[in-house]
Formats: structure tokens, C-alpha cells, sequence
């Protein structure tokens, strides 16, 4: 029988500079240049830091996912 693991709700930020002609075409741009599957398994040169916070305690950390070797 396995053991359940306790799960804690997390806020997940990260940021980009872009220049586009409107709101929805940063967000366009944004989505197709760098939410790619390199990213998120921290393929080096990719943007891949994330502010964590835990939402019950408030603490933030910092995750770079090309140094924890995902």
C-alpha cells in the first residue's frame, strides 16, 4: 500500500521584458517564444528561474531548474 504525500498550493512567477504592439500580442509572443518544452526541463540558456511561494506561509523561493538537474 502506498503512502499519500501531503501537497502544498504554490504561486509559480515568472517575468519577460517584451515589446509588441499591444497587450495580447506580448502575451502572443510571449507564449510562442518561450513556453517550450526546453524550458521546462531547464535545458541551459533557456529562462528558466521561477519565484515559488508557498500560499498558506507566504515564504518565496527562488527555483533555477538548469541547476537542480530536472
Amino acid at each position: 500500500m502506498s503512502e499519500s504525500k501531503e501537497t502544498t498550493e504554490y504561486l509559480v512567477e515568472w517575468a519577460i521584458d517584451i515589446e509588441a504592439e499591444s497587450p495580447e500580442m506580448a502575451a502572443k509572443l510571449a507564449a510562442a517564444y518561450c513556453f517550450q518544452d526546453r524550458i521546462a526541463y531547464g535545458e541551459e540558456c533557456t529562462p528558466c528561474v521561477f519565484t515559488v511561494t508557498d500560499k498558506k506561509t507566504g515564504f518565496s523561493v527562488d527555483v533555477d531548474l538548469s541547476k537542480e538537474g530536472v
